[in-house]
């Protein structure tokens, strides 16, 4: 039986071609990163434009309708959406920096996290009540229905997929800071 020794690669003497067989695989992994921040940013942008919530009154072929722009809620989570979008795609035009990450990352969680919000008590809030011009009193008496949209949700999942990606990215970002190649 023969023994093979595995010697350890030294990477600041790899040749030119080793190199540049490596920078294609450094390339698709920086992009794995990057689409579903875009994918996460999209999502956040749809979920701030659809319908949040549907408001109206029983028996009555009268309603509301609340897009995510109408609700200060929609609104954040729009700038939210642009924030991932422009932070990704600065990332991949100047090269992924922890500060552009770090971005994706605080946007797609504040998205997450006011859509969740909503999902949780945002049906009931006096916003919503006052916009809809119907008394507190006269809107528990009646049973207004509340029909929450796709809106938060398509947030929530927006912002969940943009966190992930910014996750993924930092730790490409210190694998490749540890075992960086210099270039001579």
């Amino acid at each position: 039986m023969t023994s093979t020794t595995i010697e350890p690669v030294d990477r600041g003497t790899e040749s030119p071609e080793v190199r540049d067989a490596i920078a294609p695989a450094r390339a698709s992994i920086a992009a794995l990163g990057f689409l579903p921040a875009v994918l996460g940013g999209f999502l956040i942008g749809l979920g701030a434009l659809s319908t949040w919530i549907t408001v109206g009154i029983p028996n009555e072929s009268a309603h509301t309708v609340f897009r995510g722009t109408d609700l200060a809620e929609g609104r954040l989570v729009l700038i939210c959406a642009v924030l991932v979008f422009g932070a990704a795609t600065a990332g991949r035009i100047r090269g992924p920096s922890g500060s552009l990450v770090a971005i994706v990352a605080m946007a797609s969680v504040a998205a997450a996290a006011v859509a969740a919000s909503f999902l949780f008590h945002g049906a009931d809030r006096g916003p919503v009540v006052a916009a809809v011009g119907i008394p507190q009193e006269l809107w528990d008496s009646l049973g207004v229905f509340r029909n929450v949209g796709v809106g938060p949700f398509l947030a929530l999942l927006g912002g969940l997929v943009g966190a992930s990606a910014a996750a993924f990215s930092f730790v490409q970002i210190r694998r490749s800071a540890s075992t960086s190649i210099e270039i001579d």
